[in-house]
């Protein structure tokens, strides 16, 4: 009866796991304390925990620490494996990443040996992503899809969809944004189709709100992230919702909404410091700290961010240390403590080299050489400078870098996917072939050689020839529907291309003008700024190459237009093509190396070319062709 009892109360709380009151907390705590057998007592703390998961990660961690000392001691070696789990996720939770990795190994050591390999997966898909957080990311990566490999081979869709979630915040990791977003999407499309958990789901919504603030639709993420939220908020997950409202709060902060920021970041902070989520809560001090010397307010600046220091050192939190000693640095230039900021600037450049943080070595370095300045040693700002420039550069090919990468890998993925619908196809076509054969056989075995027969085998054949026809047809329009992609994919980046080429022209030529009156300096830089400009000048072999492409692409443009206007000229023609790739006004500035305001005039006097009406967007029209 008692056994009966404790099940139906933990169906019962299971069910509602996240809108439990302490009151059905405290039932299952009672009955914990009385006399019932280990495997009862392993329901109730399973249930315990998944209650406590989202909502409170140090007492989740104590209940499943209980069960995995039961279940290892009564010799449950299935429920040994998911305490262990369960136990690694709680320490991760709480940054305690030693830990989780020790009870991970464990849980996959015991998963191997009863060959549940699905178990094995969970784990090894855990160890990847925290490989991924320490900046492993290739490593992670292999990781991730060895995971993803073993959920497909054993059919849970729900855990492959949301691999391929991780494997996509691998490639956000590594700044490939595109194959980010289209990974994340064909997560999402997964869990949707089975309908996945509400929870993970939201992660990965969060996710491409993540991706959107890295390139700069700051609002755009900050839909994504409410999205995600609401979620949370409706799940009780404590957790996530407190990384939400961080990650809002610093959208807002670049969008230099101090107000909305600072609500987000004080909701963040509240439920850190409830729950023990001592990382997000040192992280929280410095996005608070930066927002008050952005906003000028530099005492309430120098208390977070002081705090957020002594709370790194003594938790000996790695992750977000360099940022403090960065923004303490920025904060005690504002102050005009140049010699304050370079000892900030020093330890936060020492940090960053043994990770190769490009990104915070380039601004480290910069920052210092603004303090040097301040102090008059202009050789040390100098050879500081040098160094920001390096980095720069550095991070500059590593982006081209990764563009290339990322366009590699989506054209791969691409080419796999479509050899393997042939594959299919070639494998109907073999199934046709041999059923056609068995029937052939067998009338030939029957003796039917009728005229009639010999009508109905005929026709067949002729059938399934026009069958083979249609299949061979469709085959290459496949064929000739991911070549055009591929050329949009190639005109695309190439658009991209010319943008920057452009762009880096102009921003070196600026760079110039500001060296011009220093002799010291630019003769340090002049031999340097040449290569690079030799490297980037643009010459008309890009555009031939665009011209080929985009005629492909959308079937003569060109001769289209000058059926219109025949006297149209070339240079129109470049800027009907961009139009046509809807390429904004800046953007088509920096290809031509001219003012918007002049394409602004050109796109008037095309539009008075082509004969359109004021009624008439240019845009449209083009499109239309």
């Amino acid at each position: 009866m008692k056994t009966l009892i404790i099940t139906f109360l933990v169906i019962s709380v299971t069910t509602f796991s996240f809108s439990q009151s302490n009151k059905e907390i405290d039932s299952l705590k009672n009955i914990l304390n009385t006399e019932i057998s280990s495997s009862q007592k392993l329901v109730i703390l399973d249930s315990l925990h998944s209650i406590l998961q989202y909502k409170n990660p140090k007492l989740s961690l104590k209940y499943s620490l209980e069960a995995y000392k039961i279940a290892k001691l009564i010799s449950n070696k299935q429920k040994t494996i998911s305490n262990a789990y369960n136990s690694a996720l709680a320490y991760k939770v709480l940054h305690k990443m030693d830990s989780s990795i020790y009870y991970h190994k464990i849980a996959m050591s015991l998963a191997k040996e009863i060959n549940d390999n699905v178990s094995f997966a969970m784990g090894l898909n855990e160890l990847a992503d925290i490989e991924r957080l320490n900046s492993n990311l290739d490593k992670s990566l292999d990781m991730f899809n060895e995971a993803k490999n073993i959920y497909k081979k054993n059919n849970k869709i729900g855990l492959y969809g949301h691999t391929i979630g991780n494997i996509a915040s691998v490639y956000l990791s590594k700044g490939q944004y595109r194959l980010s977003q289209k990974m994340y999407m064909e997560s999402l499309k997964i869990l949707d189709s089975i309908n996945g958990s509400a929870i993970r789901i939201a992660d990965i919504t969060a996710r491409i709100g993540e991706i959107q603030s890295h390139i700069g639709n700051y609002n755009e993420a900050i839909s994504y992230y409410n999205k995600a939220l609401e979620v949370y908020k409706l799940n009780d997950d404590s957790i996530w919702m407190c990384n939400t409202h961080l990650q809002i709060g610093s959208t807002y902060c670049n969008l230099k909404d101090f107000d909305k920021a600072i609500l987000h970041f004080r909701e963040s902070l509240k439920i850190a410091q409830k729950h023990g989520l001592k990382s997000n809560e040192a992280m929280l001090y410095t996005n608070i700290g930066s927002l008050y010397r952005e906003s000028r307010d530099f005492e309430k600046s120098k208390v977070y961010l002081e705090e957020s220091l002594r709370f790194h050192e003594r938790e000996g939190f790695l992750y977000n240390y360099i940022d403090v000693l960065k923004e303490l640095g920025t904060l005690y230039l504002d102050l005009n403590k140049p010699k304050l900021a370079i000892t900030y600037l020093d330890k936060a450049i020492e940090k960053s080299t043994p990770s190769k943080r490009l990104d915070y070595l380039m601004e480290n370095y910069k920052l210092r050489s603004l303090a040097y300045e301040k102090l008059g040693n202009n050789s040390l700002a100098l050879q500081d400078l040098k160094n920001h420039q390096n980095y720069k550069d550095s991070i500059y090919n590593l982006k081209n870098v990764q563009q290339i990468e990322e366009l590699k890998t989506i054209y791969e993925t691409e080419k796999k996917q479509t050899s393997l619908a042939l594959n299919e196809e070639e494998i109907k076509n073999l199934q046709q072939q041999n059923k056609l054969k068995t029937l052939t056989t067998s009338l030939y075995a029957a003796g039917m050689f009728s005229v009639l027969s010999i009508s109905i085998m005929i026709f067949f054949i002729y059938r399934q020839r026009m069958k083979k026809d249609i299949v061979t047809q469709k085959k290459q329009d496949e064929l000739y529907r991911k070549e055009i992609e591929l050329k949009q994919k190639e005109l695309a980046s190439l658009t991209v291309h010319l943008v920057q080429k452009n762009t880096f022209t102009q921003e070196l030529l600026e760079n110039l003008k500001e060296i011009k009156n220093n002799p010291e300096k630019f003769k340090l830089e002049f031999r340097r700024i040449l290569m690079l400009l030799k490297k980037q000048t643009a010459d008309d072999k890009d555009w031939d190459l665009f011209k080929s492409y985009f005629a492909d692409v959308h079937n003569d443009f060109d001769n289209k237009l000058k059926a219109i206007y025949a006297d149209i000229s070339e240079k129109e023609i470049r800027l009907a093509a961009f139009l046509r790739m809807n390429l904004s006004t800046k953007e088509i500035a920096a290809i031509f190396n001219v003012l918007p305001d002049s394409i602004l005039k050109s796109k008037y006097r095309l539009k008075k070319k082509l004969s359109l009406g004021k009624e008439t967007d240019l845009g449209d029209f083009l499109n239309s062709l």
